[in-house]
């Protein structure tokens, strides 16, 4: 509904008009007894509006790709994802829009309409698996543009990026995604922007991702390991390389079907080194009707029992991970 929608005064604030009234009604200090009950009872008012509205403990989905979900027949805009646990309201407050296509990046009218929801911010880049199919020429100009699209439209990111060899590219399609992928971390480390990455593959991709990521980027450079589902080993060796990495927690944890080891794994991880992320619309775990960013509020529920944390502590956070890996308040 209308009221409900999230881009009026957050959870906890007075609306501006109240403030104004309340100012202009104590500005007088003669005040007729009249006047003076009114104002005793107007700030009655406000306190009773403060004490009325629940704050919410604010989430952050750290990855999702809004593009895809507007292909979607039935999408017709975000709504606010907002809900209850016990006696506490969470509410997704950041979405984190991906853009890794190039023949779908955002044009200047979806940039328009992204802006005016305050909660997306978004990122770009071009993704491993589509550089396969693709002549040198074209590859260039695309990472032309990208720069150019991330400084215009200030994307707080670069990625996603990356390795994939989960589609048996040769050796020369893995030297191309090579190429590309150094060149996007060329652009970050120039922008000073955090990179998006997508490393899927054996051991080998794993190694070859790492070194050019040591090759190009200082130890200090945020990365977010997006859909992260390494090994501990993996973990502990990116996390050496690059300690303000963060790791994301997706939809994988409610997988155990396709993903079996993938609980044990994040429960070696700190709490400090993970972000949230859905993914959406690409994951969709069984028995689920669909994959959105309201998935948050199942992962936050697991992380919670395999942390042997309330789940206010993980939404806290990593919501602090994010705005922190992203420089967003």
């Amino acid at each position: 509904m209308e009221d409900e929608l999230d881009y009026g005064p957050f959870d906890g604030e007075i609306p501006e008009r109240l403030e104004e009234d309340a100012r202009i009604k104590g500005s007088s200090r003669n005040l007729r007894t009249e006047d003076a009950e009114n104002l005793i009872t107007f700030e009655k008012e406000i306190s009773l509006y403060q004490c009325s509205i629940q704050k919410a403990i604010m989430v952050t989905d750290s990855h999702f790709h809004l593009d895809k979900m507007k292909q979607q027949a039935r999408f017709s805009g975000l709504p606010i994802y907002k809900w209850k646990d016990g006696e506490s309201v969470y509410q997704i407050r950041h979405l984190i829009a991906n853009y890794a296509f190039p023949r779908r990046w955002t044009t200047i009218e979806e940039i328009g309409e992204i802006r005016r929801d305050r909660r997306i911010r978004s990122t770009a880049g071009i993704h491993p698996r589509i550089v396969k199919g693709e002549e040198m020429s074209v590859l260039s100009s695309w990472i032309t543009d990208l720069e150019m699209l991330i400084c215009v439209n200030r994307m707080i990111a670069v990625g996603e990026c990356g390795l994939d060899s989960s589609d048996k590219p040769n050796s020369k399609e893995l030297k191309k995604q090579v190429h590309v992928f150094e060149e996007q971390l060329k652009l970050a480390k120039r922008q000073h922007l955090p990179v998006v990455i997508h490393c899927r593959g054996d051991k080998k991709i794993m190694n070859m991702c790492r070194d050019s990521l040591t090759n190009f980027l200082e130890e200090d450079h945020p990365i977010h390991w997006h859909c992260f589902n390494g090994d501990t080993e993996e973990y502990r060796q990116c996390k050496a390389m690059f300690p303000n990495g963060k790791f994301g927690i997706s939809p994988f944890l409610l997988m155990d079907n396709k993903y079996p080891g993938y609980r044990a794994t994040v429960c070696e991880m700190k709490l400090e080194d993970l972000v949230l992320e859905t993914d959406s619309p690409y994951l969709k775990p069984q028995g689920h009707h669909e994959a959105s960013p309201g998935l948050l509020k199942e992962i936050i529920w697991k992380l919670a029992s395999m942390f042997h944390v309330h789940s206010e502590e993980i939404a806290r956070v990593t919501t602090r991970n994010a705005s922190q890996l992203y420089n967003i308040n």
